[in-house]
């Protein structure tokens, strides 16, 4: 910890030792005490944090404690288009495998229909991939011919970099590449909601196996466990927040037409007109109570 003490009478601590749900619980005794935060961290190293997650985190529902705690997720070995699943969300944080700087015509290929006819789909965007490479980078140094003062393993550099950002358009949304999720916890826990949901079978498995892991990681956070459940609504009000959610992914992932533009502007004024919001009457209608709303 680093402390530091103005003039003024103000303290200030810099905290970055704690796991996610220490950190959550010492962030959220400043609700209740107006204690130090010293006294906080001794409070927390005393007792630990997971009786204090579990009364007012999943009993209590005050997810505003789950944005105090982070953590950071890797996969590696997904598609593009899982990843992009991932990423799909306002609050996303991290970092990917850049296809303008590696060749990826390594890289493993997830093909969810193993038939002859795309496998032989898949290897010819490969193989043009690959055998284009060449020429691609020979019309770029025609186009862009090499400074006198410019350092040559540079240039080839940049070269390399331009042909890999020309091509990579082609490659198939199977080619597989890994990325990081750093995440809080409530963000977490909303985003795999829909991501154990999703209609493409392979995001489906990595967000539930996620949501496990996160569980086992952080057993006092309640992630995953839904808010009928935390209510005491029983199986029936969980299997129907269940089945609406499975319900609105089918329907609304990769819709391609929903009535966009969602918002209507009049001069400085930003507006949501009932016309805007028409093509989600039956996900606002029909979701059952504590349900959360895909951020769409």
């Amino acid at each position: 910890m680093i402390k530091r003490e103005l003039p003024s009478g103000a303290k200030l601590f810099l905290v970055d030792d704690l796991g996610p749900e220490d950190s959550s619980m010492v962030q959220a005794l400043y609700s209740r005490s107006a204690d130090s935060v010293e006294r906080h961290l001794e409070k927390v190293r005393q007792s630990g944090s997971a009786r204090f997650c579990e009364k007012f985190l999943v009993n209590y529902g005050h997810k505003s404690i789950a944005d105090c705690g982070s953590t950071t997720l890797f996969l590696e070995g997904v598609s593009l288009l899982a990843a992009k699943a991932f990423e799909d969300w306002p609050l996303y944080s991290g970092q990917e495998t850049s296809t303008r700087y590696i060749d990826m015509s390594k890289q493993r290929i997830v093909d969810p229909l193993g038939t002859d006819r795309s496998g032989e789909i898949l290897a010819g965007w490969m193989d043009f991939y690959t055998s284009s490479q060449d020429r691609v980078a020979d019309t770029i140094r025609k186009r862009h011919p090499k400074l006198p003062n410019e350092d040559e393993a540079t240039y080839e550099r940049a070269i390399k970099a331009r042909t890999f950002d020309s091509l990579r358009g082609f490659l198939p949304s199977g080619i597989t590449t890994q990325f990081s999720w750093h995440t809080n916890l409530r963000q977490a826990g909303d985003h795999l909601i829909w991501l154990t949901r999703h209609p493409l079978e392979e995001v489906g498995a990595l967000g539930t196996t996620l949501r496990e892991m996160l569980r086992e990681g952080y057993p006092s956070s309640g992630l995953g466990m839904s808010l009928h459940s935390v209510a005491g609504m029983g199986r029936e009000g969980e299997k129907e927040r269940s089945d609406w959610e499975q319900s609105v992914a089918n329907q609304y992932t990769y819709t391609a037409d929903l009535g966009f533009p969602h918002e209507t502007t009049v001069g400085f004024y930003t507006s949501v007109t009932p016309g805007n919001l028409s093509p989600y009457t039956w996900a606002l209608q029909s979701r059952p109570k504590g349900s959360v709303l895909p951020h769409l």
